[in-house]
């Protein structure tokens, strides 16, 4: 058992630095954009939330993703009420704040399914499901497999 639990420990870790890395990267370029692009800024943010408030949330969801996340607490984060911050992610990410949630749980699973020989329960509850049975419902409607068939595909690149 504490194997198992090094093991996923060890792949949050570097799943956690590599998005943080994507994420540092996409706000370079944000931040690149907002200040030397010729268009109005005005009018890019008038449709969502700013960068740096849509980064604080991005970085506060991917460092919590094990917990319970709340909208009430993700939108304290970035200071604002939890109905206006949810309509302004969606607008910024294309996405309510609980599909991105749910969307990167399971790329934190699939990524725990790859690289390790945890039971599929384990990884339910590393990435923060309550239930297996809520796990696999949730991994079938996005990736069209069960986390059992995913785990045991030779060739997952393209799911």
């Amino acid at each position: 058992m504490r194997g198992a639990s090094a093991a996923v420990s060890s792949e949050k870790k570097r799943s956690l630095r590599e998005g943080r890395k994507r994420l540092e990267a996409w706000a370079s370029i944000c931040s690149l954009r907002e200040n030397y692009s010729p268009q109005s800024n005005l009018s890019e943010r008038s449709g969502g939330l700013s960068w740096c408030k849509l980064k604080e949330a991005i970085t506060y969801i991917n460092d919590n993703l094990d917990k319970n996340l709340k909208l009430t607490e993700i939108a304290a984060v970035v200071e604002i009420s939890p109905y206006y911050f949810a309509r302004l992610f969606k607008q910024s990410m294309g996405m309510p704040p609980h599909q991105y949630v749910s969307n990167r749980r399971i790329e934190q699973a699939k990524a725990l399914l790859e690289n390790t020989n945890l039971p599929i329960a384990e990884v339910a509850s590393s990435v923060g499901f309550t239930s297996q049975s809520h796990f696999t419902n949730v991994f079938r409607k996005l990736t069209g497999i069960t986390p059992k068939a995913y785990k045991h595909t030779p060739q997952k690149d393209n799911l």
